[in-house]
């Protein structure tokens, strides 16, 4: 029988090292493209992160909606993987609120005293996504 410990680390491993290893190769990319920008390897790998986990809500959100537990409980889940995978998305793609949204969701209490959210070195984010594209990278619109 899986102890809540065994299925701590069964999620940290779907969620976490393949998050971790897809930022490495995004952010050596993402420096390729633009070598005089700020390094974004911590952001790409919480917004994946948080993107991986709204989809292992999705996944529980099919079992108990085809298990015959509850629609309700299931529309929470796929609600709750929604703003994950929404908030981890922004985030990736720089966005301040993407960054902000997913950590409160990750409830990471050692991030919030540490670094207040409102004080936050946001200097290299916006609020669109546009205008933090460093210019080699834009496409036409």
């Amino acid at each position: 029988m899986a102890s809540s410990a065994d299925g701590f680390w069964m999620i940290s491993a779907v969620t976490a090292i393949p998050a971790a290893i897809t930022s490495f190769f995004l952010e050596r990319r993402r420096a390729a493209e633009a070598p005089n920008t700020m390094p974004f390897t911590w952001g790409i790998y919480f917004g994946l992160n948080a993107a991986f986990i709204g989809v292992v809500l999705l996944v529980f959100a099919g079992i108990i909606l085809f298990s015959g537990n509850g629609v309700g409980a299931a529309l929470a889940f796929a609600l709750m993987s929604a703003a994950y995978i929404a908030s981890g998305y922004y985030a990736v793609r720089r966005y301040r609120a993407g960054l902000i949204t997913s950590t409160i969701l990750s409830f990471n209490i050692f991030w919030w005293p540490s670094s207040s959210l409102s004080q936050m070195d946001c200097s290299n984010l916006s609020d669109s996504a546009w205008e933090s594209t460093p210019s080699a990278m834009r496409r036409s619109r």
